[in-house]
């Protein structure tokens, strides 16, 4: 199967995983599933900053017109991790991207890879509690929250990411 079709594929199947199964997993108040970063950090690093920020915009308001919630959590969330995730990869994960064949997979990312899904699911999940608890909640319960949620998140987002996006 051609790698485009594949990549696009694996990004369809996590938006519907993330869809039809993580948001119907109710963990208590502490934890909060995202799988939307997986597919944000494989957006091609050739790809104006401009363009994944629009990108994964769209992504998010899909995701929060789809399900029942607060319209515009995922999408803002979204849009933060767009707007840094390009500059991350870059500059830190993936110095040499220039040479790159477009789609980062496992192996164009290397060991930096699970560093990688930690610090993205780390922005949309902070971004995405954040702006959910504009409310007068104490700061232990929000940070609890945010770590907690990062490290399930993030977990979810290597283990998936590694069967799907390991690439040729």
């Amino acid at each position: 199967m051609d790698n485009t079709l594949r990549y696009v594929a694996s990004c369809i199947l996590v938006f519907l995983l993330q869809v039809l199964v993580a948001n119907h997993i109710d963990m208590g108040p502490y934890i909060f599933i995202s799988l939307l970063p997986l597919i944000l950090m494989h957006i091609p690093a050739s790809i104006s900053d401009a363009l994944r920020m629009l990108i994964a915009f769209a992504l998010g308001l899909l995701l929060d017109i789809m399900t029942d919630g607060v319209t515009g959590l995922h999408a803002g969330a979204a849009t933060a991790l767009g707007a840094l995730c390009g500059p991350i990869y870059r500059n830190r994960i993936n110095t040499d991207w220039r040479n790159d064949s477009g789609i980062p997979t496992i192996r164009s990312i290397g060991p930096g890879y699970t560093l990688y899904a930690i610090v993205a699911s780390l922005i949309y999940t902070s971004a995405y509690i954040l702006l959910e608890c504009v409310t007068f909640r104490p700061f232990w319960f929000i940070l609890l929250r945010i770590l907690i949620s990062t490290a399930v998140s993030a977990l979810l987002t290597v283990i998936i990411g590694r069967s799907l996006f390991r690439g040729r």
